[in-house]
């Protein structure tokens, strides 16, 4: 009403009445409110009464008075409003008029809202809405979201004014609530705080282990130097293998925390899987590299010597036409020829070709090349 917003800073609400008509006002909680009317009369006088409802008893708020208005301050529940009017200042009631039903809005309550949670590393909790909707000071609200780092200090957020809110990805634990506003009364409240708990980054552990071996050998044992953090338990573990480092894939049965490789014939990277319970995700340990070095390929000789010569001579150097290949590529080399039908060395013969003396029998040579990192 006009007259309301004009008298505002003496009253909340104003009402303005006929004298012979009944008015049904609401009002805010602990709202102040003046009741009047008009009369032409200067002489009467008028008695005003309150009572509650359900109530059969009338209490006198205002004694007998000229004056045609009542104060009624912080109201807190349904009241019925009645003068008494006296037209020969006698104080007795000629007759009595009800003049307003005053119904008073309950206090305004925010309600309840769910959302308390546990939620993985940088992923969104779920919506939080009311589960105990608002009540009191009318019937329509405006909302505005809050969020804080520590459940004290709480920050409005930007654009969050529905009776829902979604929040995006979180990296850190946060605490929330909604502050409910009356649009009727202009009166506020605060829900309970929810809680959203974030769970640590989930952060892959390392291994160690890596060798470097002969073809077809056994390498070290693979082993978890330090374990996976963050995410949840229970972590479980998948050993994978590639032999290009970039296509991995799972190892049959090696779900523990250490491997052991079988026989290799060519390099091998290796990794550890974890997975984090809860669903937080799936990461990966370093690389480590089981280097095979290629497999032993003996050297091949020649020589010029056309056979078969001369008894008593000398044949010409037997030499090195291809050497020895494989291993780490480094090769102890020595001269042998059989004596008594054993294969034996002719001493200080290494190097890489070799010149016999004068024969008066057929021999035979062969060149024994000994990888030094000991691939055969």
């Amino acid at each position: 009403m006009n007259i309301k917003w004009l008298l505002l800073f003496v009253f909340n609400i104003v009402i303005c009445c006929n004298a012979n008509a009944q008015q049904n006002i609401s009002v805010c909680y602990n709202d102040s409110i003046r009741i009047s009317f008009t009369d032409t009369s200067t002489t009467n006088k008028y008695l005003w009464q309150t009572k509650n409802s359900g109530s059969q008893t009338w209490n006198t708020v205002k004694n007998w008075s000229l004056d045609t208005f009542v104060d009624l301050t912080n109201l807190v529940s349904y009241l019925d409003v009645r003068y008494l009017r006296d037209t020969n200042d006698n104080q007795i009631a000629e007759d009595t008029i009800l003049i307003a039903n005053v119904t008073v809005y309950s206090q305004i309550s925010a309600g309840v809202i769910n959302g308390i949670q546990t939620i993985c590393y940088n992923t969104a909790p779920t919506q939080f809405a009311f589960t105990t909707n608002p009540s009191g000071a009318g019937i329509s609200y405006s909302y505005q979201w809050f969020e804080s780092n520590n459940g004290t200090s709480f920050t409005a957020i930007s654009n969050a004014t529905n009776n829902t809110y979604l929040s995006g990805n979180l990296i850190a634990t946060k605490y929330y609530k909604v502050v409910v506003t009356s649009q009727i009364c202009g009166t506020t409240d605060t829900s309970n705080i929810v809680t959203v708990t974030v769970r640590d980054e989930f952060i892959a552990g390392q291994i160690a282990g890596m060798d470097t071996i002969c073809y077809n050998t056994i390498p070290n044992q693979l082993t978890m130097i330090s374990n996976c953090t963050g995410g949840n338990v229970p972590y479980l573990y998948q050993w994978q293998q590639s032999f290009d480092n970039i296509n991995f894939s799972n190892i049959g049965s090696a779900t523990n925390t250490t491997y052991q490789p079988t026989t290799l014939t060519q390099t091998t990277y290796y990794r550890l899987q974890f997975t984090s319970g809860s669903g937080c995700g799936v990461v990966y340990s370093n690389i480590i590299r089981d280097t095979v070095y290629p497999n032993i390929q003996a050297a091949t000789i020649t020589t010029t010597t056309i056979n078969p010569v001369c008894y008593n001579t000398i044949p010409t150097a037997i030499s090195i036409q291809t050497p020895a290949s494989g291993g780490n590529s480094i090769f102890n080399n020595q001269w042998q020829a059989p004596i008594s039908g054993v294969w034996t060395d002719i001493t200080g013969e290494t190097s890489n070709s070799y010149q016999s003396g004068q024969l008066i029998a057929t021999t035979q040579y062969r060149l024994k090349s000994t990888s030094n990192y000991g691939c055969g």
